[in-house]
C-alpha cells in the first residue's frame, strides 16, 4: 500500500482501523441473524418484529431527559419548601410590615405603560375609526384591518416607532388589555399587509372619518387654509414614483422627499382633504386638483349659497388660478408676489400717512395698517377685478431694515479689509482691485445699494465706495408692505387681514405632523404603503387636533403635547398572587396628572357621540364605588 506518510506510528493506526472495520462486517450478520429471518445483505441493519432493538449497544434509557425531569421536579419542591418556610416564619414571628406580607404572597408583578392611551383609544372609538375601516376593508383574519390601523394610529399619537417595533410596544402598553389580542399578532408582516389593503380606500375612509369628527365636534366651516409641506426620505427609492428630488422650503435640496397638500379648517384647525404628491411637484401645480377635490367635499357640508373662504400664500395664486377659483364658485384670499410689475406698482403707491388712516388692529397702538386698492386679473382675454389691500407691517418693516443694516455693515467691513490689503503682491493694480471689489458686491444681497471707484494717484491704488441713497430709499419704501387680494367683496379689510394672519394654522398642523407624530422618516419602500401610512398619520392628526379643540372649548390653556407628556407617568401594576388571584392598580400619580385626566375625560365626554362602547374598563380607573365610572365623571376618586 502507498501511504501518504512514512511514519511507523501512522501505519499501525491505519492497520488497526482496517481490522476494526473487517471485524464489524463479520459480526454484523451474527447479530441480525435470527430464526426465521434471513439476512438480506451483509452490513445492513434490519429491524426485527420481536423485541430486539435496532442498536443493542446503546443504553435502553434516555438518561439525560430523565435527569432533566428529575431536576425540574426537585427544583419545584425546593421552591415550594422555600415558600412554606416563609409562611411559617411569618406565623411564628409575625409580619413586620404589609410590604413583607405582600412580597411573600405575590408570585409576580408586571408593570404596564398606560400613558394617554385609554383616552386616545376612547376618542378613536367615538370617531368610529375601526368600524369605518372595517366597513371599507372587510377581512376574515384573526385581527381585522381596523384593529391594525387603530394600533398604528395610537402608536403615532403616543410613541411613533417603525413597523418592526410595534409588537414590542403593544406588549409593554395597556393595549393588550384594551384589545384583548396577543401582541405577537401585530408583527411587521401583518402591518405591511394591512397598509397594502388600506391603500385603495384611503380617500373614502378619510372623508367618512372627517365627517364624523366634524359632526361630533360641532366644527363650523367658515374658512379653509391651503398649503403644502414636504417629508424628507432617506434611501435610494429608485423604483418609487412618489419619492423624488424637488424644491421645498426648509428642506435640504439634496434629499428625496414626498409632498403633501392639506386643507386645514379655520377655528378648530382640523385637517381636511389632503393629497400626496411626488417630491418634484411644483406648489402651483397642485391648486387645480385641490380645487376639484375641495369643491366635491364642500358640496356635502355647505348650503348652495354659501362658500367658505380659501386662504393661501402668495405662491398659490396667479391669473390662471384666480379664474379657476371663480369658475369653481369658490372665494379666495391670497397674497401676490412683489416680483410682478403690477404688484410692485401698487406697493410703491401711497405715503405712510395714507396707511396710518386705516389701522388694521384695534387698540391705541396698532402695528399694522392698510391701504385699499383693486387688482385686475387677466387670462386668455378674460378680466376680473379683485378687492385688494396693501398691508404695512410695522414689525416686518423693522425686521427687514435691521437685517439690511447688518448686511450693509458686513459688506463695508469686507471692503475696508480689501482696502487695507491694497499693495500686496496680488493687489497691486487697479484692475485687480476693481475686480475684487465687484466680487464683494456681487456676493452680498445689499451690494446693489453701493457704488465704488478705483483710481491711481501717484502710483498708489485707491478704493472709494459710497451708498446709493436713491436705490436704498426705494427699497425702504417697500419694507413691510405686501398685497392681499380676494374675490369676496363683502369681506371687510380688517377681516381680510385677520383671516390671512390665521393661515399659519396650516403650518402648525404640519409642525405637529413632523415633530409630534413623526411622519418622516418613513421606513417604507412601496408607494401604496407610503400613501396608506400618511393617511393614518392624518387620522392621528385629526384626533390630536379634535382633542385639542375640545380642551380649548373647555377653557384649558395647557397644550395637548404637555398633557400627553404628563400622562406618560400613568403606569398600571398587575400583581399575581399564589392563589391565582389578580390585582390591577395604578401607580400613584401627581396632582397635575390627576387634574389632566379629569380634563381630558370631560373633553371627550363633551363630544356629540351616541356610542358608549368607548368607556375604558372599570379596573383601569378604580373608584371607591363598585359601579363603573360614567363617561363624563373623573376617573379618580
Amino acid at each position: 500500500m502507498n501511504f501518504a506518510t512514512k511514519s511507523t506510528h501512522m501505519r499501525i493506526w491505519a492497520w488497526l482501523v482496517w481490522a476494526l472495520l473487517i471485524l464489524a462486517l463479520l459480526t454484523a450478520p451474527q447479530i441480525l441473524l435470527q430464526e426465521g429471518h434471513p439476512v438480506h445483505a451483509v452490513g445492513v441493519a434490519l429491524q426485527a418484529e420481536d423485541t430486539q432493538r435496532l442498536y443493542p449497544w446503546l443504553p435502553r434509557t434516555r438518561w439525560r431527559k430523565w435527569a432533566w425531569r428529575r431536576y425540574q421536579r426537585l427544583r419545584r419542591r425546593h421552591q415550594q419548601a422555600v415558600r412554606t418556610a416563609r409562611k411559617v416564619r411569618l406565623l411564628l414571628l409575625g409580619a413586620r410590615s404589609l410590604a413583607a406580607l405582600f412580597a411573600v404572597l405575590t408570585r409576580r408583578q408586571i408593570s404596564v405603560q398606560v400613558g394617554s392611551l385609554p383616552i386616545l383609544y376612547a376618542l378613536l372609538e367615538r370617531l368610529q375609526v375601526r368600524h369605518i375601516i372595517n366597513k371599507h376593508v372587510p377581512s376574515r383574519a384573526q385581527v381585522d384591518i381596523g384593529t391594525v390601523a387603530l394600533v398604528l394610529i395610537l402608536n403615532r399619537l403616543q410613541a411613533p416607532l417603525p413597523l418592526y417595533r410595534i409588537a414590542d410596544w403593544v406588549g409593554r402598553t395597556v393595549l393588550t388589555h384594551l384589545l384583548g389580542i396577543d401582541p405577537a399578532k401585530f408583527n411587521d408582516d401583518r402591518l405591511a399587509r394591512a397598509l397594502d389593503a388600506l391603500a385603495p380606500h384611503i380617500e373614502a375612509i378619510w372623508e367618512e372619518v372627517l365627517s364624523e369628527a366634524m359632526r361630533q365636534g360641532d366644527v363650523e366651516l367658515t374658512a379653509v387654509f391651503y398649503d403644502l409641506t414636504a417629508f424628507v426620505f432617506h434611501g435610494r427609492y429608485q423604483e418609487s414614483e412618489l419619492v423624488d428630488f424637488g424644491f421645498a422650503h426648509n428642506t435640504p435640496s439634496n434629499k428625496r422627499k414626498v409632498k403633501l397638500s392639506l386643507n386645514v379648517l379655520a377655528g378648530s384647525l382640523l385637517p381636511g382633504p389632503f393629497q400626496v404628491w411626488p417630491g418634484r411637484t411644483a406648489d402651483q401645480a397642485t391648486v387645480a386638483a385641490n380645487l376639484k377635490r375641495l369643491s366635491a367635499w364642500l358640496h356635502n357640508f355647505v348650503s348652495p349659497g354659501a362658500s367658505p373662504l380659501v386662504v393661501t400664500d402668495r405662491a398659490m395664486l396667479n391669473d390662471k388660478l384666480a379664474f379657476l377659483y371663480e369658475d369653481a364658485g369658490l372665494c379666495f384670499l391670497s397674497g401676490l408676489s412683489s416680483s410682478r410689475k403690477e404688484v410692485k406698482q401698487l406697493l410703491y403707491e401711497g405715503d405712510e400717512e395714507q396707511f396710518l388712516k386705516m389701522p388694521l388692529e384695534p387698540g391705541p397702538d396698532p402695528q399694522y395698517w392698510g391701504r385699499p386698492c383693486t387688482y385686475t386679473f387677466k387670462h386668455q382675454g378674460r378680466k376680473m377685478k379683485a378687492k385688494g389691500l396693501v398691508v404695512l407691517s410695522g414689525p416686518m418693516r423693522q425686521q427687514w431694515r435691521e437685517s439690511r443694516q447688518k448686511k450693509m455693515e458686513e459688506l463695508e467691513q469686507e471692503l475696508q479689509e480689501l482696502q487695507a490689503r491694497i499693495g500686496e503682491p496680488r493687489l497691486r493694480t487697479s484692475r485687480i482691485v476693481a475686480r475684487r471689489a465687484q466680487a464683494c458686491l456681487n456676493r452680498s444681497s445689499v451690494g446693489k445699494f453701493y457704488r465704488f471707484q478705483v483710481r491711481e494717484v501717484a502710483g498708489h491704488v485707491l478704493l472709494h465706495w459710497e451708498r446709493d441713497e436713491e436705490a436704498l430709499a426705494q427699497a425702504e419704501r417697500l419694507d413691510g408692505r405686501y398685497l392681499l387680494v380676494t374675490n369676496q367683496w363683502r369681506l371687510s379689510y380688517q377681516k381680510m387681514f385677520q383671516r390671512y394672519r390665521e393661515k399659519d394654522g396650516a403650518e402648525k398642523a404640519f409642525r405637529i405632523s413632523k415633530q409630534d407624530l413623526r411622519v418622516s422618516p418613513l421606513h417604507l419602500h412601496k408607494d401604496q404603503r407610503i400613501q396608506a401610512m400618511i393617511s393614518l398619520n392624518m387620522v392621528a392628526l385629526l384626533a390630536h387636533r379634535l382633542l385639542a379643540h375640545q380642551l380649548r372649548q373647555q377653557g384649558v390653556t395647557a397644550s395637548l403635547q404637555r398633557i400627553i407628556l404628563t400622562l406618560e407617568e400613568t403606569i398600571l401594576i398587575e400583581s399575581h398572587f399564589l392563589d391565582g388571584s389578580l390585582l390591577r392598580r395604578l401607580a400613584p400619580l401627581s396632582a397635575e396628572a390627576e387634574r389632566f385626566w379629569r380634563l381630558v375625560f370631560e373633553a371627550v365626554a363633551a363630544l356629540n357621540s351616541d356610542t358608549t362602547s368607548s368607556t375604558p374598563p372599570v379596573w383601569l380607573f378604580p373608584s371607591r364605588s363598585s359601579q363603573p365610572p360614567a363617561a363624563a365623571s373623573p376617573p379618580f376618586p
